[in-house]
């Protein structure tokens, strides 16, 4: 199973199919008003948490906005600037070229030389070869900024070269790259070409909507199949990018005025709605952790999950004409197993399956934005899964989460066994 990156951004990795495919480059074509910052925050602040090497390659900033501009998003860099966990390269000035790579800071004497610019890139994949081999970081990532200028400093056949060989260099290091390109400096056929680089295509707009502007996300090109959307609206929230989805005002504005039923109903300043559709998990969950934190997570909150999780199976069943007493039970699992993918709850797969238990693993679960806690905190999914499985079998079943990314492992897992 594909052990996905995280952009740092859940509603992203959902709309990528579970994330960015670790040695892949991805191309992310923006234009002015979209914030990349914010993407490019987010992508290194988690490779930071998580204990990756991670870079900047900066044509359109010099590095002293580059850290400035970040830690407006929420990403502090002098610390991992003095802690090695951050390298930037400047080919945006110049400066006296560092052979002994003592500083975080490259540089070089020549930002018109296409050959000085390859050697930066020889320069990281070499300061990261280091760190990885000595174990220091379990991963690495780097974020190109702009690709538009170096084509435009360089020209589109030195340019074009120099990515291509910079990309070859990323995966040999198993290095996952976002590149950021404004598409509307150049014709289609030299956006085409850069695109045939990478293994995804993220694009990011800004258009006129009833008098306002309004961002939007699309993926034009994924490494995971069937992943191409539509444009999706999104916004900057507390620094960083979310989907923008009728609840995103209430639940971010208003926690306070919703109220919640047993029966899957939620009720917002006097408006009753039912809850029929996965997507609105997320929210829930996060109203819980808003209120409790992720450290106090009680039992009402499993119980919640798996009494909505029968509720939600139950619909989801009559919605597909589907009786339980006819159908394979494996087959039922694995079909709600992907339902909870497709709606952003992380990528589910069925381990196993017998009469007696069921285990699953879960990539990309909403935990992975948390800090390590050394426990599990997915008692929604833990819910959830054991609600199914005892609609399912039609006995008492428990469900334990025995692996979890909060603890400081690559996955969750979670067992359901019969109830003694």
């Amino acid at each position: 199973m594909t052990k996905y990156v995280s952009t740092g951004i859940r509603d992203l990795d959902k709309m990528m199919g579970g994330g960015l495919i670790p040695g892949n480059a991805h191309l992310l074509e923006v234009v002015p008003g979209t914030e990349e910052l914010a993407f490019i925050a987010s992508f290194l602040d988690d490779g930071i948490r998580r204990g990756d090497i991670c870079a900047i390659v900066t044509y359109d900033r010099p590095h002293e906005d580059i850290i400035t501009r970040l830690k407006e998003f929420g990403l502090d860099a002098e610390e991992p600037l003095r802690s090695g966990s951050l390298i930037i390269a400047d080919l945006c000035n110049e400066g006296k070229y560092d052979p002994e790579h003592t500083s975080p800071i490259l540089m070089t004497e020549n930002l018109y030389d296409p050959n000085a610019m390859l050697r930066l890139y020889y320069d990281l994949a070499q300061i990261t070869d280091i760190s990885l081999k000595d174990g220091r970081f379990k991963g690495a990532r780097a974020v190109v900024y702009s690709l538009s200028s170096q084509i435009m400093n360089y020209k589109f056949e030195p340019a074009y070269k120099a990515v291509k060989k910079a990309v070859q260099i990323a995966r040999q290091h198993h290095a996952t790259s976002l590149t950021f390109l404004n598409p509307l400096m150049f014709d289609e056929t030299v956006v085409a070409a850069f695109e045939h680089l990478f293994d995804g295509t993220v694009v990011l707009t800004m258009k006129e909507v009833k008098g306002s502007f309004q961002r939007f996300i699309r993926v034009k090109q994924s490494p995971v199949p069937n992943y191409y959307t539509d444009e999706v609206p999104y916004d900057i929230v507390s620094n960083k990018p979310r989907l923008v989805t009728p609840f995103s005002e209430p639940l971010s504005t208003y926690r306070n005025l919703l109220r919640y039923g047993a029966d899957g109903s939620v009720d917002f300043m006097g408006l009753r709605l039912t809850i029929n559709e996965a997507t609105y998990i997320p929210a829930l969950m996060e109203h819980f952790v808003s209120i409790l934190g992720y450290e106090q997570l009680s039992d009402e909150v499993y119980k919640f999950f798996k009494n909505y999780g029968q509720t939600l199976f139950k619909k989801l069943l009559s919605s597909m004409n589907i009786e339980i007493s006819t159908t394979d039970p494996k087959t039922l699992i694995e079909s709600f197993a992907g339902f909870i993918s497709a709606f952003g709850l992380g990528m589910v797969k069925l381990l196993s399956f017998s009469n007696d238990l069921v285990s699953f693993r879960v990539m990309n679960s909403l935990c992975t934005e948390s800090a390590q806690t050394g426990k599990p905190m997915n008692p929604y999914l833990a819910g959830m899964f054991a609600g199914v499985v005892e609609s399912v079998l039609s006995k008492p079943i428990e469900c334990a989460e025995l692996k979890c990314v909060a603890k400081g492992d690559d996955y969750c897992e979670f067992v359901c066994q019969t109830k003694h």
